[in-house]
């Protein structure tokens, strides 16, 4: 089976939405986790059918809505149409929460926002890690989760991003590792979007990706009060 349906069905918690957590440490360190909602790398939404959703190329509403004409549809029907624009979400959304979080108001040593890797699975999930100190954490805990509901993407923030990302696979692109990983799963039947050529068209879908393109994407991820769930750590010291 494509997914075990067991599985993918599991709900969370509301009652355990945001939890804390104090370990014994001969050090004091501070971890936040914020989580919530987000598409597979191919861009099936968790409440469509991924059959349906396969069959339409992409969500009908980007198909439909959005692309009145005939080279956005085109742009938006490439099988790495949805990895292309989730990839330059991370690349966006990580540089915009370190600017606040770290830039801004100094409450963090580090932060970054990513997304998980699942393929198969008709869901996804998005993590952001914040390292930062006893006094800071729960403070930057809750300023990630204004900065994700108030971000604005713009022109800059997405050339940025592509540039990066295309630095980044023209660097990597002579390291085995990188390859492995890019083509893993290439040969299973239940990704049939996951081929050689489309891969090899990887660069040319990243220049094309418009600011439009992202803020529809960026509609699939559920950042809302009640879909973000958070946990902090704290280990050493006194509470």
């Amino acid at each position: 089976p494509l997914y075990q349906k067991d599985i993918a069905d599991i709900k969370p918690d509301p009652s355990r939405q945001h939890q804390r957590i104090s370990l014994p440490d001969d050090q004091k360190r501070a971890i936040g986790y914020l989580s919530g909602v987000a598409p597979n790398r191919w861009g099936y939404s968790s409440t469509e059918n991924i059959e349906s959703s396969r069959r339409k190329g992409f969500w009908s509403s980007l198909t439909s809505k959005k692309a009145n004409d005939e080279e956005a549809l085109a742009r938006r029907s490439h099988p790495l149409f949805a990895p292309a624009c989730i990839e330059l979400i991370e690349k966006m959304v990580s540089t915009e929460l370190y600017s606040y979080l770290r830039d801004s108001l100094s409450l963090v040593y580090h932060t970054k926002f990513e997304v998980g890797v699942n393929e198969r699975l008709p869901t996804n999930d998005w993590l952001i890690v914040i390292n930062s100190e006893h006094q800071n954490v729960d403070r930057a805990v809750n300023e990630a989760s204004k900065c994700l509901r108030n971000i604005r993407f713009s022109p800059h923030m997405l050339n940025s991003a592509k540039r990066s990302v295309q630095h980044f696979h023209d660097t990597e692109s002579t390291n085995d590792g990188y390859w492995i990983n890019v083509l893993r799963g290439i040969q299973d039947d239940s990704i049939p979007e996951k081929n050689v050529e489309a891969i090899s068209q990887y660069k040319d879908v990243i220049s094309g990706i418009t600011l439009d393109d992202i803020k529809e994407m960026w509609k699939s991820f559920l950042i809302s009060d009640k879909d973000v769930y958070t946990c902090v750590g704290v280990s050493g010291g006194d509470e």
